[in-house]
């Protein structure tokens, strides 16, 4: 019976995984894309649509987190979930549209915080290889709001867009022991 038992945990721990997910409390800092765009109300236009490229971390980012988390975890990094902090965009009244939508790495969501994605098997693999080596990281981000001539502020020339997102990383945590 103690065998049965023993036999069973083995081929539990040899087909489970035991995740551990890495957040704000451990260290893994929010990143925020800020921008200043031409306000399209100047042209009697409410659609905004802007596509930049978006640093995630830069080189002493990334470096941080190899030294903090060790390649033993960063190499044991199996999911990344990408999580909507906020979106403040200067000049539109985001009441009366609603957040805009946004692209992430090709992954679109709403701009409403809380919103979340995660990323692609191939996408965490580069990130991971990216991070092993302490490389910065940068994707694109497309904000895109379709809104009421009446929702932007035409006085304004430009406004500004701030887009705050949380990552979560997730490793396979008996890869690392």
């Amino acid at each position: 019976m103690a065998i049965g038992f023993l036999i069973a945990g083995l081929a539990c721990a040899w087909a489970c995984t035991w995740e551990i997910s890495l957040g704000p409390g451990d260290g893994v800092r929010s990143f925020k894309f800020e921008t200043d765009i031409p306000n399209p109300a100047l042209k009697k236009d409410g659609d905004i649509v802007m596509t930049r490229d978006f640093l995630l971390m830069d080189e002493m980012r990334s470096q941080r987190y190899l030294d903090t988390f060790g390649p033993d975890k960063i190499g044991a990094l199996r999911r990344v979930t990408l999580t909507v902090v906020d979106v403040h965009i200067v000049g539109v009244d985001l009441a009366t549209t609603g957040p805009p939508n946004l692209v992430i790495a090709g992954h679109s969501l709403s701009g409403k915080p809380g919103a979340s994605v995660e990323l692609d098997d191939d996408q965490v693999d580069w990130l991971r290889s990216r991070l092993l080596d302490a490389e910065p990281v940068v994707t694109t981000l497309t904000v895109d709001l379709r809104a009421p001539l009446a929702a932007l502020d035409a006085r304004v020339p430009s406004l500004h867009i701030t887009v705050e997102i949380q990552p979560t990383l997730v490793i396979d945590g008996t890869r690392t022991f």
